[in-house]
This record gives C-alpha cells, structure tokens and sequence, in this order.
C-alpha cells in the first residue's frame, strides 16, 4: 500500500509539473501578443484607427509570420494540454485502482480523531457508505471496551509528533455484522493547513486471530494432554536437550522438570548402575534411527526407593525429513513389578504347596493303613497283655504323625478356608443319631453278632484307591458282623451299587474317598449315587480337612465326615449310628 501510494504521488507531480510548465509558456504567448500590439499602435501613430491596412507590406509580412508561428507553437500546446488531460485521467483512474480498490483500507484522521478522507475498502470493513465516514470520529468505529487503547496512542502521536509508524491490534465495529480484528499502522505528517494529520492503514487480521486461537486451543489442548498424563512424557532435542517434560516426571523421579530443563543428563543419572548399559544401548539405537522396542529398567528415586520404568521413544522428524530429536514416554511399573514377584512368590508356594499336598496324602493312607492294622492288632491281644499296651503308644504315636501331614496339607492349601473340630454336645449328637429303645439296642447287638456268624449283617461300601486301607477296614468291620465290599475307582463303586440297588439288597451306607486319582472323586460319586437313591447314605473320606466338602459335608448332602487317618474304631462309631 505504501509503494502505490508512492508511485501515485510521483505521477501526481509530473502531472502538475507539465501542467505548470504549459501555463508559464500561455503567459509567454500572452505577454507577446500585448507586446506586438503595443508595437502596432507606434506604427500607425495614435490617430483614430489601428487598422492593420495603414502597416507596410513588409510589416505586414513580418506580423503575418509571427503569427503563424506563434499560432503553431498554440497548437501544439494545445495537444500537449489535452495529452496532459488524458495522463490526468489515467491518473485519476490509477489513482482509484490503488486507493479507493486497495485490499487494505486507508484513511486519514484529523488532529480531533475525525475522518477526513478515506478509500472504499475502509467503507467496506465498517459496513458504511464512503460518503458517510467524512467528519466521524475514528472512536465511533471502535469496540467500546478497546476505545481507550486507540486513545492512549493517539494522544502519544500528539505529544511526540512525527515518528515511527505504530501498530495497533483491536476489535473494530462493522455495521450490521460482528465486530471484526483490525491492525492499524498509523504514521503521523502535516496537513496543508500546517496541522497535524494521522495516515492510518487498516487490515483485517480476523483470519488471523481466528488462526491464533485455535493454535492456541490446539496447544492448550496438548498441555492438558501432556501435563495431565499419568505417564511421564519427554521431547528431547538432537542434541539431548529438553524441549519438553511433562510434570509427571516428578511423581515418577522426585525431580521437578525446572531440574530437567537445567540438567539434561540428570535424566541418564537417575538410572541404576546396574541398567546403564541397558539403557545406553537403547538410547544409541534410537539415535542412530534404529527403533528399538519397549525397554524397563530401574531409577532411583529421590528418596532412595527403587522404581521401575517401562520406557518407549523413537525419533521424530518433521515434513521435510529433518530430525527433531526423540520423543518418549516413561511409566512407573513398579507396583506391577512387585505384583509379578508376588504371583511368582504364590507359584513357588503352589508348587511347593503340590508336592507337600502329595506327600500328606500318600503319609495319610500309610497312616490310615498303620493304624487299621494296629486297630486290628489290639483287637486279637488282651486288654491286659503287655503287647496291648505297645499297640495303644504305637496308635497314640501314629496320631501325632497324622498331624503333622495335615500341617502339610494346610501348608498346602494357603488361603482356603480351615476346617475347626468342634466336639459334639450331648443335645446335637442326640438330634442326629437315632433313638433306639432299650430293648432296640440289645437286639441290634444281637442281631449284629449273629449277622457276622451267620453273615447277613449290614452291607457297607468302601470307595478307596488304596487297597490296603480298604483291606483293614473290611477286616476290621468284619469282626462286628458288616459285610463289606470295597472299589478302587469311581465307576467301579456307581456299578457295585446300582447292582445292589436292582438286587434289592442295597448298601446300608457307603464311605467314599474326596479325591480318586485319575477319576471320579468322592463328590462326583455321589450325584450319580443320589440320582439312583435319593435315601443314599454317604459319608466323606479325605485328608484334605480344608476342603469345603469337609468343611461342610451336610452342605454337600453327606451325612457325616471321616477325617484321615481316623482310628478303624471311630469308623465303626459312625456307621452304628447310621445303620
């Protein structure tokens, strides 16, 4: 705008230098034909007439030339008139191109603010008529809340006068539309009048304040992101500076990111000796454009503690190809280390827990096994006899020995509820075992000794993958007149009683193993059991105290529990009160 404004007063000149020039020669010409007339009038003398019949021939011819010559030299000022008219037109034409048509607006204030001229692009960024922009103050253009801003330039420009153009951004009103961001250049000059004037040059800058705020949305945007992320996020420079560091790096290191910013390298320090190598491998991959996948590896923190990090970065480079440093992201992993050592912890103890339960549950049939054998033992020597004696410190010995496998089996079970032995009171024992009369009971023992003589007794069915512990109780039983049969298996134990069922000659109770390896235990037993008998009386056989069928048998449908190793006596307590 300036250099058209230039160029339009340079023309401007030559215009009004030629125009100048041609009036000086009019009055030349002028001054001449005074002169030969003037020189006429001596001629002819001062008598009543100055007609040019009373000149000489000669002077005549000399008149006639003079005026030829200089009515050429009028015809040719003439053209040179018009040509200067036509030059002004142009002018005035480009004059209206780079003034009233600029892509700026331009206008001049007085010494009060008020417009004294201005082009139509001004007109059209306020939404009125040229016309009516004359003798308005500039204020009346200007967002009520920034007036004060133009204002205090203006009285500057007064106080200072002439001096480098200033620049002003503020909110402009357009009539009929919203207020739009103008920048105005002024510079101040002298009126003709010898006041100060004030040239000010107008730009919509709405484009690029609109601009500006998204930016600065966009960035706003990114540093809630950044700053607010639960990762520690970095930006480093070629050169390993920090351009950014989110301020979780304090939560993570104890270090703020002013210390970062300062010092670089506190970012490699902060590394545990033992993972720089690690660490600077990765970093040397990454510069030199090689990715590199997610590596840990530990800092220490400010106050001394350990934390792992899982760290990630990779180059990045802008449009044109050129690097801009390396980008990252730290995590503090630590809890989720801590957590892994601590599954690892539980495997070991599982493992571990597995090889104890294994061990418990071959010493508990051993046991169980002992046990039946000196419960048969005692039964075949005298009360009285000294090998009877030895046989009860032996049974009492083995007791002992039964708690220390269920110690392992509660090793074995870490967190699983335990089962409390609680001694039965008179009142629940009496509520769970049947009543009989007295001449009931002496019956029932008579009937039993006869059964074993003549064996028909109760029929029982062990379910056992220990075929010693199933042979000393079918032993043991024998002698108090039950009929025992025995299965190793789960199917085997679902086949011996379906066929008693469809005999008539059902089993008076079955004791059933929890945990048959390789097949059926115990619990599955059971359910096919209760389907062909729903009157089934089952009672629940295992080591593993801890179980929840163990626990709470009468919960699981059985009727009583046998914890191994039990004595072959406390077996046969139970089954009395059953059958």
């Amino acid at each position: 705008m300036a250099s058209g404004m230039s160029c339009l007063r340079e023309m401007a000149g030559d215009v009004l230098t030629q125009t100048e020039n041609l009036h000086r020669q009019a009055g030349a010409l002028r001054k001449w034909s005074k002169s030969l007339l003037k020189r006429t009038s001596k001629t002819v003398g001062t008598g009543e007439t100055n007609s040019l019949e009373l000149l000489s021939q000669d002077e005549e011819q000399e008149l006639l030339s003079e005026l030829r010559e200089h009515r050429h030299e009028l015809e040719m000022k003439n053209d040179e008139l018009r040509w200067v008219k036509e030059e002004l037109e142009v002018s005035l034409e480009q004059y209206f191109d780079l003034y009233d048509l600029a892509p700026v607006g331009y206008f001049i204030l007085s010494k009060k603010g008020l417009i004294l001229k201005a082009n139509l692009t001004v007109a059209t960024q306020l939404g009125v008529k040229k016309e009516a922009l004359v003798k308005q103050p500039i204020a009346s253009f200007i967002l009520c809340d920034e007036q004060d801003i133009y204002s205090q330039q203006y009285r500057q420009f007064l106080t200072t006068g002439k001096g480098a153009p200033r620049v002003t951004e503020l909110k402009m009103l357009r009539a009929g539309a919203a207020p739009f961001w103008a920048r105005l250049e002024t510079t101040v000059a002298q009126g003709v009048d010898g006041e100060p004037i004030f040239r000010v040059v107008m730009t919509d800058i709405s484009d690029g304040k609109r601009v500006e705020e998204e930016l600065r949305e966009s960035k706003e945007k990114y540093r809630m992101v950044a700053d607010f992320t639960f990762d520690w996020e970095f930006w480093l420079g070629p050169d390993d500076s920090i351009i950014y560091c989110s301020p979780s790096c304090e939560k993570i290191t104890g270090h703020s990111v002013a210390e970062f910013e300062y010092d670089p390298a506190l970012l490699r320090r902060i590394v545990h000796p033992e993972d720089l190598a690690i660490f600077d491998q990765h970093r040397h991959g990454v510069k030199s454009l090689k990715i590199h996948e997610e590596i840990e590896f530990r800092i220490i923190h400010t106050d001394g503690s350990i934390r792992w990090i899982s760290h990630v970065c990779r180059p990045v480079f802008n449009a044109g190809g050129q690097c801009l440093g390396t980008r990252g992201s730290n995590r503090d992993i630590t809890e989720h280390k801590d957590m892994e050592a601590e599954v690892l912890k539980i495997r070991n103890l599982e493992a571990l827990g597995g090889l104890a339960s294994g061990i418990a549950h071959d010493f508990n049939n051993l046991i169980q096994e002992l046990l039946g054998n000196i419960s048969l033992a005692k039964r075949y020597s005298p009360e009285s006899s000294e090998a009877f004696q030895f046989l009860e410190k032996a049974e009492n010995a083995y007791a002992q020995a039964a708690k220390l496998t269920n110690k392992l089996i509660a090793f074995s079970t870490v967190g699983r509820p335990r089962r409390v032995e609680l001694q039965r009171s008179k009142s629940i024992r009496d509520a769970v075992t049947p009543k009989l009369s007295g001449s009931d009971a002496i019956a029932s023992g008579k009937t039993a000794i006869k059964k074993d003589s003549a064996g028909n007794g109760p029929r029982i069915l062990i379910m056992d993958d220990e075929a010693a512990v199933t042979e000393v109780a079918t032993k043991y039983l024998s002698l108090y007149g039950y009929r025992v049969d025995s299965a190793a298996s789960g199917d085997a134990a679902v086949a011996a009683y379906q066929e008693a069922c469809e005999a008539d000659a059902p089993y008076a109770a079955v004791i059933l193993d929890l945990m048959i390896p390789g097949g059926m235990g115990g619990k599955e037993v059971f359910s096919i059991l209760k389907a062909t008998d729903p009157e089934v009386k089952a009672i629940v056989s295992s080591g593993y105290a801890d179980d929840p069928a163990m626990i709470d048998f009468a919960a699981h449908g059985f009727v009583e529990v046998l914890v191994k190793p039990y004595q072959l006596n406390d077996m046969k307590k139970v089954l009395d009160r059953l059958v």
